[in-house]
């Protein structure tokens, strides 16, 4: 039993390796999770792209699909988070910050409708204070 888990383990990690485009895109990519587990979005954003710089080199000459999609995943929580850690005290400068971050994540996933739906909504509201700006 014991065996079979090993090996069993063995190719999932040979799959991943595959799927990322090397050992070392995976190696940044675990690094990306474990800082998203810890709260540091932007880090793991940081990490994320690191790996998908990497599985460029290891076979995947636009990208490894999957790191492109996680990273989407990423950039579009930390955009919203860029906002609603502010609350009302967020300024226009935290806006476009958000907004620059959800562009990216709907760039590499254009099907990632979470960050599509945040980005249309984050650039109402920033229009609306550019409005209340020039009153």
């Amino acid at each position: 039993m014991v065996l079979g888990q090993i090996f069993a383990q063995r190719d999932q990690e040979a799959r991943l390796v595959k799927e990322y485009g090397g050992k070392d895109a995976l190696e940044k990519q675990q690094k990306a999770v474990r800082a998203a587990n810890r709260g540091n979005l932007k880090g793991a954003a940081d990490w994320m792209r690191s790996a998908l710089e990497a599985s460029k080199k290891g076979g995947h000459p636009y990208g490894a699909p999957a790191l492109k999609r996680e990273l989407s995943q990423l950039l579009g929580a930390a955009g919203v988070a860029v906002v609603n850690d502010k609350g009302q005290n967020a300024s226009v400068a935290d806006f476009v910050s958000a907004i620059d971050m959800l562009e990216e994540a709907v760039r590499l996933d254009p099907q990632n409708t979470q960050a599509a739906g945040s980005l249309n909504m984050l650039r109402q509201i920033r229009e609306r204070m550019m409005g209340m700006l020039k009153r």
